[in-house]
């Protein structure tokens, strides 16, 4: 006999079923509450607060999912986010960032209702009056003094229907004490408790409470029915963290190619600076060699004027031996040895000038050079490094990939199994409930049947009003639907579409779920999924074609 069988009637798990459970969270951070998002969906709507506040919001995980559903819902709830944004001995101290991205979340999506109030929670709790607060939720210092503290200090602004949510029940390290403050509560007021996701303690202060809750209270002493709840929001509460998870495995994967792509770049202008320093050296080269022709040219100068003064100062004393007859000419030899050795020295000190010249240039140069050769050495240095930092990169982006394509190897089995166990469903309820009254049967039976007509009419609603289904091409296009007496446009929803067939000649359905595999993937009827998001994504509906 299944368990469920023998719960005492209203502790089943239809008697406390709401369609806010399977919602998909629209705001995922780094959180430990994750894996509760779906029951605070849940208590949103079974307890309908007028006034909510946090102590202790962070990144905001828990606080924007309350808001999400005082908006899905359409409550006329004002919701208040108690922190100092500074973070504290267990949870770290983190920047201002952490607060900008909370304000700017919060300002974006739910302005017209939610408001941050940046102090502490001793310093907040006057700001509000005696009995106005329905809902209250404690994730702030988990010690058991701090946990009591905030509790016995809120406990006078609580209404009499007031729900107190304790978050950090299960955790039993690094001081915790919010495990101990919970059980001391048991005796006082009814409980709840889920050990998942470390742990989160429901507590009903105020006498009055809604009939959902009351049964979830209610049935907490019957094992099997806790049992059952915890399951049920456990594994809902899992698929959330797995998003959340696939979704920093993708956005890694994306900074990674940034990163190589900027190390390619990287890799480009520093080939380029060595081409432009090999430029640099031959022009270097090319200037050394026309400095040492001309100093060449120099020095044969200075060799003939050398010469050339030698030969002078032997007609001198060719002269002087001579008489003193020849006196006027060796006057005017002598004038002539003059002005020669006044051009010798002046050549010599061009020549000195020029050989500093030369010297200063080829010491530039050669210093120009060894300049040159370091940063040589230092961007091939630096290239090894890069080239070695982009192998482990392109290795890390190998694990990722390979982590990713293992990921999506798993969704597809997991997708194949639950088709199967969905065809294995009605044989299944066949040989082992036959008639006997199974309350979860009876729960998810009408339940499905509800959401299945809710869902065709809504689809069957939005592709008529879309126009994307002509009907009168799609009868003679497929006479066996005009034959069967078949609307076309219910025919292509619940046949129609898994079959292959067209809603019209502009909508190539076989076309579009082979080019958008996550729709093939999430089996939605591809016309619902192009009206809803496609066409606004700018996805063909057919091959060259657009709507």
């Amino acid at each position: 006999m299944d368990p469920l069988q023998v719960l005492p009637a209203g502790q089943t798990l239809e008697s406390i079923g709401q369609w806010s459970m399977f919602w998909r969270p629209a705001y995922l951070e780094m959180s430990g509450w994750l894996e509760h998002i779906p029951f605070a969906f849940w208590l949103m709507e079974a307890h309908r607060p007028r006034v909510l506040v946090e102590l202790g919001t962070h990144y905001g995980v828990s606080y924007f999912a309350f808001c999400q559903a005082v908006e899905t819902l359409g409550l006329d709830t004002r919701c208040y986010a108690v922190d100092t944004w500074k973070g504290d001995a267990q949870s770290g101290l983190y920047d201002e960032s952490v607060f900008d991205k909370v304000r700017s979340h919060s300002d974006a999506r739910y302005s017209g209702f939610s408001e941050l109030v940046r102090s502490t929670f001793d310093e907040a709790q006057g700001y509000f009056p005696e009995g106005a607060i329905d809902l209250l939720h404690m994730d702030g210092c988990h010690t058991y003094d701090a946990v009591r503290h905030d509790f016995e200090t809120w406990l006078p602004r609580l209404s009499r229907r007031a729900v107190v949510l304790i978050h950090d029940t299960n955790v039993r390290e690094r001081q915790f004490g919010a495990y101990e403050y919970f059980d001391s509560l048991r005796g006082k007021y009814p409980t709840f408790e889920f050990v998942h996701g470390h742990g989160l303690g429901v507590v009903a202060v105020g006498p009055e409470r809604s009939e959902l809750l009351g049964r979830l209270l209610d049935g907490s002493g019957n094992a099997l029915f806790g049992q059952a709840v915890r399951e049920v929001f456990s594994r809902l509460g899992r698929a959330c963290a797995d998003a959340y998870a696939s979704d920093q495995y993708r956005n890694r994967a994306r900074e990674l190619e940034t990163q190589i792509c900027g190390c390619r770049e990287q890799v480009e202008a520093l080939a380029a600076r060595d081409r432009e320093r090999a430029d640099t050296e031959m022009k270097l080269q090319i200037q050394i060699g026309r400095s040492d022709a001309e100093k060449q040219q120099l020095s044969e100068r200075v060799g003939l004027l050398q010469e050339t003064r030698v030969e002078l100062r032997e007609g001198l004393r060719q002269l002087q031996s001579r008489s003193e007859a020849m006196t006027a000419e060796f006057d005017a030899c002598r004038k002539q040895l003059l002005r020669v050795e006044r051009e010798s020295v002046q050549c010599r000190n061009e020549l000195a000038a020029i050989e500093r010249k030369y010297d200063m240039e080829r010491q530039s140069l050669c210093q120009a050079v060894e300049t040159l050769n370091r940063e040589k050495d230092s961007l091939v240095e630096k290239t090894k490094l890069q080239e070695r930092d982009l192998d482990d990169r392109f290795r890390e982006l190998a694990a990722l990939t390979r982590m990713l394509e293992e990921k999506d190897r798993s969704i597809e089995a997991l997708e194949k199994e639950t088709e199967g166990l969905r065809r294995e469903i009605p044989g299944v309820r066949a040989a082992r409930w036959g008639r006997t009254a199974n309350p979860l049967r009876r729960w998810i039976g009408p339940l499905a049947e509800k959401l299945k007509g809710n869902t065709l009419e809504k689809q069957s609603a939005l592709i008529r009003g879309s126009g994307l289904l002509d009907e009168s091409w799609y009868l003679r296009q497929y006479p066996d639907v005009g034959a069967g007496n078949m609307d076309p446009v219910r025919h292509y929803i619940e046949h129609g579409a898994s079959e292959g067939r067209n809603p019209s000649e502009g909508f190539d359905t076989g076309y579009y779920l082979k080019n958008n595999p996550d729709v093939r993937r999430s089996g939605q009827n591809p016309l619902v999924h192009y009206i809803r998001y496609g066409r606004k994504e700018g996805r063909s509906p057919a091959d060259g074609k657009g709507l």
